[in-house]
C-alpha cells in the first residue's frame, strides 16, 4: 500500500468516524453546540453531515483494506463533500466577524483540496 493511499485512508476513517459520533452523541444527549440554524433546517443538515461522514468511513475502509478506483472516487466524493461543508461554513462565519474561524476553515479547505488530489492520484 502507498503511504498516499494509506494517508487518504486514515483522514477519511478519522474524519468520518469523528463526524458521525458527534451527531450521535449530540443527539443522544439533546445538545447541539453553536447550534444557530433555523429548526427546520438542522435536520437537513445533520442528514447532509452523516452523508459526508459515512462517505468518508466508508471510502477510508475501502482504501486502507483495498485500494482501487471505486474506493478512490468513493473518499474524493466524500472529501468534496467535506469541502462543501467547509465552505459554507466558513460564510456564517463570516457573518458573525469571527475571522480567525473563518481563517482555519480556509486552511482545513487546503488541506483537504490536496487530500482529493491525493485520493484521486493514489495507487
Amino acid at each position: 500500500m502507498s503511504a498516499s493511499r494509506a494517508f487518504v485512508g486514515t483522514v477519511d476513517v478519522v474524519i468520518g468516524v469523528s463526524m458521525l459520533a458527534f451527531w450521535a452523541v449530540a443527539m443522544v444527549v439533546r445538545t447541539l453546540p453553536g447550534t444557530r440554524r433555523p429548526a427546520a433546517q438542522l435536520p437537513f443538515h445533520i442528514a447532509a453531515e452523516s452523508v459526508t461522514g459515512a462517505l468518508l468511513l466508508a471510502g477510508g475502509v475501502g482504501l486502507l483494506a483495498r485500494g482501487g478506483d471505486p474506493w478512490r472516487l468513493l473518499s474524493a466524493l466524500g472529501l468534496g463533500a467535506l469541502l462543501y461543508g467547509l465552505v459554507e461554513t466558513a460564510g456564517h462565519y463570516v457573518d458573525a466577524g469571527a475571522w480567525l474561524m473563518v481563517g482555519v476553515l480556509a486552511l482545513s479547505g487546503v488541506l483537504v483540496a490536496v487530500t482529493i488530489a491525493m485520493a484521486l492520484t493514489s495507487g
